[in-house]
């Protein structure tokens, strides 16, 4: 095989030497040795270009690589900018819906504003507590609390309204005796003003209200199936 690769090689220089390799007969050691670097410098220059071609290729690779990780991190800056605009603009909503909600909660003929923060309105019929309470929930509001707990406003209500027999956010349903706001406050002597000797649970009473007799209006306990109304209470928050 060797010789027949040599003689290739003596063909090819022969025409382009003019020489005559054309037959080929086994050539001398010098002229082996000169075929033989010639391989070798051939062979090396194969795997230099090889190896050349294939650090191109990788650097072409990285930098593709490169781009592509900067596209997808200016893509995820985008998302994030959009989703923040997003937000923004939702919020900017909310609060012209705020002060929208806001401006027509005061001149709701229906609520009495005793600028206390909170409105406050009767239920339109005579029901339980818990049937006034789902009254006051599905207008967005609950039985009354802050407003009853402080005396003054409690008796502008009760002069503005009429808090004769009136369902308040007040009940001891929980445990016998443990009487709490529906906020989850605990009852105590300075957000609670009970009638005198109130409350008794005369009768398995275990809602609160505001009674009215002597025109004192203060905190009773009742029975919760007594039909009466309840004060509804909504908190007119201001817009964020």
């Amino acid at each position: 095989m060797l010789i027949i690769i040599i003689c290739m090689f003596l063909f090819s220089a022969s025409l382009s030497s003019g020489q005559d390799y054309a037959t080929c007969t086994v050539p001398d050691t010098t002229i082996i040795n000169q075929l033989l670097r010639r391989v070798v410098a051939l062979e090396q220059a194969l795997q230099r270009n090889a190896t050349e071609r294939v650090a191109s290729l990788e650097m072409q690779l990285h930098d593709t690589i490169s781009k592509l990780n900067n596209l997808t991190a200016e893509k995820n800056s985008l998302t994030t900018l959009l989703e923040t605009m997003k937000e923004d603009l939702e919020r900017v909503s909310r609060k012209q819906q705020a002060a929208l909600n806001r401006e027509r909660a005061l001149h709701d003929p229906d609520w009495h504003t005793p600028f206390n923060g909170y409105q406050y309105r009767l239920t339109p019929l005579t029901q339980s507590w818990q049937a006034s309470r789902t009254v006051c929930q599905d207008m967005h509001s609950d039985l009354a609390v802050i407003g009853v707990q402080n005396p003054t406003t409690r008796r502008s209500l009760a002069n503005t309204l009429g808090l004769e027999n009136t369902w308040i956010g007040l009940n001891d349903l929980s445990r016998e005796g443990a009487w709490e706001w529906i906020d989850g406050t605990k009852t105590t002597h300075d957000n609670t003003q009970w009638f005198p000797g109130e409350p008794s649970n005369s009768g398995n009473q275990d809602c609160g209200e505001i009674w009215g007799h002597n025109f004192q209006y203060k905190t009773n306990d009742d029975d919760c199936t007594k039909l009466q109304k309840g004060l509804c209470e909504r908190r007119l928050l201001p817009p964020k």
